[in-house]
């Protein structure tokens, strides 16, 4: 899976970065919100984006709530909040974020959400394909195999 990382903190976004990396995934790090929407905007966007809450440029939160008009299956968002930002977490899911997670981020616990990240992400394609099935099958006559919506 594709994933983007924004991380202000180098280290941190380091840490991050190899923890998806070593899970398979193909990672884009980015230092501040303008590089990362860059990233989240392509034509193919990330499966995940793990995301600062508070990145310059353009916060992590609101990347978020950009995220998901992005395509049919738009990424699995986590933001990143500060210890002591515990409002974060009603905040982040009301602009769209599937999970939050606490600094100092722990390895172990981001990995668990990610592998939640890849079966929710499996199951959102999967979902897209039949709606896009069941869509082509109302346009087809299932008698005659004619495309009864056919200019």
């Amino acid at each position: 899976m594709k994933a983007v990382v924004l991380e202000s903190d180098p280290v941190a976004r380091a840490l991050i970065a190899e923890s998806l990396a070593r899970a398979g995934h193909e990672v884009h790090a980015a230092a501040d919100g303008h590089e990362a929407w860059v990233l989240l905007a392509q034509d193919l966007p990330p499966d995940i984006a793990v995301l600062d809450w508070r990145s310059e440029g353009i916060a992590g939160v609101d990347l978020a709530r950009r995220a998901g008009g992005l395509s049919p299956v738009a990424p699995y968002v986590v933001l990143v909040a500060g210890p002591g930002e515990p409002e974060a977490a009603a905040a982040a899911l009301a602009a769209g974020a599937d999970d939050i997670v606490f600094k100092p981020v722990r390895i172990d616990v981001l990995d668990l959400r990610l592998r939640l990240a890849a079966r929710t992400q499996g199951a959102r394609r999967e979902l897209v394909a039949l709606r896009a099935e069941q869509a082509q099958r109302g346009r087809v006559d299932q008698l005659t195999g004619v495309d009864d919506k056919a200019e």
